[in-house]
């Protein structure tokens, strides 16, 4: 907006500044994360709570990108494996190769179902494009299997 060209909070979000690429986000990180200015407490449920209301909407629980989040702990992995999520965002543009083949080999070891995404937001975060990750064909096959049997 306008009204907001020369505001010095911003400036930096700009395109060709420091944040200019993922601005939203990093606005957030940069202004609304714990420790941060505008920051606001938040009171998160247990997965346990957040489990049970997904199942009783028979959703697919799957993992999103772990290695951005569980960053390969095991322990970690493998307590929110044992709450009953059905499956692991395997492929993901967030993940590396490495990655991939870790979190692979764990949905296999435990028979959880693999999942892709490329975490496409939009404009929130534009260097990232729907469709950004690969999954191979049997997986993918094996996946909508699971869905359409599960409906």
């Amino acid at each position: 907006m306008p009204e907001n060209d020369d505001n010095p909070y911003l400036l930096e979000f700009r395109p060709g500044k420091k944040h200019g690429v993922s601005p939203y986000v990093d606005f957030f990180w940069e202004y609304c994360a714990k420790g941060k200015i505008a920051y606001s407490p938040i009171e998160f449920m247990s997965m346990e709570e957040i489990i049970q209301i997904f199942r009783s909407q028979n959703a697919f629980i799957s993992l999103a990108h772990p290695g951005n989040n569980v960053k390969e702990d095991d322990q970690l992995l493998e307590d929110i494996i044992s709450l009953g999520i059905d499956g692991l965002e395997v492929y993901s543009s967030y993940h590396s190769f490495e990655q991939i083949e870790y979190y692979r080999n764990k949905a296999l070891a435990h028979n959880l179902v693999m999942s892709a995404g490329s975490d496409y937001h939009g404009k929130t975060k534009p260097h990232i494009h729907m469709g950004d990750c690969q999954m191979p064909f049997n997986d993918e096959q094996n996946l909508i299997t699971y869905l359409k049997e599960r409906s």
